[in-house]
């Protein structure tokens, strides 16, 4: 069985969502408007040549945040998705805007969001990227919302072996980069045949165009449509 799903089946969602609902409650004190916020997705962190790469909301070279920071501690690898749904759920119910970041490795699983205009980030450590931000910030343990008598270690969950998952994600990991690092070096060989050939003040007055084009749809159908 995949660890992910052990981990999830031994998790009290009720109690992560409570808690969830909550916390949003405290930081969303006041609704913005009638109308819903708009929702941005993009990726802190991304499977590369050379392994995961990025920045993480909060950090010093990250997406910069003035004011609360939730770090959400996963290092026994716990998802954080089912609370930051919630809250993000609820910071567009508001009318507020949510930067919303997902994993490199599962697109469809959210690990961080950050809300500028109230002034907070939740970002999640785990293994594969820590938090080490500093400033004004407020510890989450998701260890703390395991089912009542499910014990969890690094190596098993209620009796059945994640290491072994664990170890195996490791390995089809490492085949990844290594992967990505020949298809890298493969392309940068091929770029030499044709770079010198290339037109780049030509490329860049067209692309210059394109995009005044696109700025002129925009004024001409929206600006001057309001």
């Amino acid at each position: 069985m995949d660890r992910r799903d052990v981990l999830v089946q031994n998790m009290d969602e009720r109690k992560i969502k409570l808690y969830a609902v909550s916390l949003a409650e405290e930081l969303i004190r006041n609704k913005k408007s009638d109308s819903k916020g708009y929702l941005t997705r993009a990726f802190a962190t991304a499977v590369t040549s050379k392994g995961i790469s990025g920045s993480l909301p909060g950090m010093p070279d990250g997406e910069m945040v003035i004011g609360n920071v939730f770090c959400i501690n996963s290092i026994l690898g716990l998802p954080s998705d089912c609370l930051l749904n919630v809250i993000k759920n609820a910071v567009i119910s508001a009318g507020y805007d949510v930067n919303c970041y997902y994993c490199g490795f599962d697109s469809n699983k959210l690990e961080h969001i950050s809300v500028p205009e109230l002034g907070f980030v939740f970002v999640t450590s785990n293994e594969f990227h820590t938090f080490t931000g500093n400033g004004r910030v407020s510890e989450i343990e998701m260890e703390g919302f395991i089912k009542e008598g499910s014990s969890l270690t690094e190596n098993s969950c209620r009796g059945v072996d994640i290491g072994y998952s664990r170890v195996r994600f490791e390995e089809l990991s490492e085949r990844a980069f290594r992967a990505l690092s020949k298809a890298s070096e493969a392309h940068t060989e091929m770029e030499n045949y044709y770079a010198e050939a290339m037109d780049y003040a030509g490329l860049t007055q067209f692309t210059d165009y394109i995009l005044d084009d696109i700025a002129a749809e925009v004024h001409n159908n929206i600006v001057c449509g309001i």
